[in-house]
């Protein structure tokens, strides 16, 4: 701000009154809090009204299907493979691994006697890399293909007599998610509470040795974030987080996927700086 001030002074002192100067500093300033840039007089949060209002691709109901497996009963209790797709098969030499490239690979591994495929997330993610910021919980990443490439592996495995389960991101999603935009874009925004919020910095938190509560881009609160301040964390006491996490958890079984992982379900629900984690509400979550 005072790099705008000097430079309108600059350009105008020699034009206008002082008078006119003041309202175009005045204009300025509106305009960079307008725009998220100041957090207002001594940090008190702004709210400029209900904020985004950003499609969600992976909102809504999704109703119970009748998929059934075609595998045995106890095809669980065999030995699993852990995937990393990204590093596992590359099928089209851009190198990147692929759901092609592992289905290319089903043979072999069911030659060494593997029962069940672990695979680690596959949806959209904001990282491109480790897959835990989603971005969108009901499409496969690109650099791994297609929903059609994920079907056809389903097929496959079940071929073979090999369950797939797939990493699910219960805890947190990417700060790149509508949901969090929307979130993180007013306090009175409808979808405000699917993340935890406060007006004021909570102090004396440390979790793996960082703050975990961040600023919103739009100086309306700080956001809870366990991991990174780009992975923030789901309010999971809301009724409206839980039918989000379920109606996608069935996106998935309706495609035939055979189970889930959930990934840190120690760090569901925090109670406070020392009552982070291993907390008895996350078995009620779960």
């Amino acid at each position: 701000p005072e790099m705008y001030h000097k430079e309108f002074i600059s350009s105008f002192s020699k034009l206008a009154s002082v008078s006119l100067v003041k309202s175009l500093l005045l204009t300025a300033c509106v305009c960079l809090t307008a725009c998220g840039g100041s957090s207002g007089s001594g940090g008190n949060p702004i709210d400029l009204g209900n904020g985004t209002q950003l499609q969600v691709p992976d909102l809504g109901a999704v109703p119970q299907g009748t998929t059934a497996s075609a595998l045995p009963s106890d095809w669980w209790r065999g030995a699993f493979m852990q995937i990393y797709v990204r590093a596992y098969q590359d099928s089209d030499a851009d190198g990147k691994g692929d759901l092609k490239g592992l289905i290319q690979s089903l043979d072999y591994l069911q030659g060494l006697g593997v029962k069940g495929l672990w695979l680690l997330p596959i949806t959209e993610s904001s990282d491109r890399d480790h897959g835990y910021a989603v971005k969108n919980y009901r499409a496969i990443e690109a650099d791994y293909g297609s929903q059609a490439d994920f079907d056809l592996l389903l097929s496959e495995a079940h071929k073979r007599g090999m369950g797939v389960i797939v990493d699910f991101v219960i805890n947190h999603s990417s700060n790149q998610h509508p949901l969090f935009l929307n979130s993180s874009s007013s306090t009175k925004n409808a979808q405000r509470n699917y993340f935890i919020w406060q007006n004021t910095k909570p102090t004396g938190w440390q979790i793996y040795g960082n703050d975990p509560w961040y600023a919103s881009n739009w100086a309306n609160g700080f956001y809870f974030a366990g991991f990174t301040s780009s992975m923030p964390d789901f309010n999971l006491r809301s009724s409206d987080v839980e039918i989000f996490h379920h109606d996608n958890l069935r996106f998935w079984l309706n495609r035939g996927v055979d189970g889930f992982r959930f990934d840190a379900v120690g760090n569901l629900v925090e109670n406070g700086p020392s009552a982070w984690e291993s907390q008895a509400e996350n078995h009620g979550v779960m």
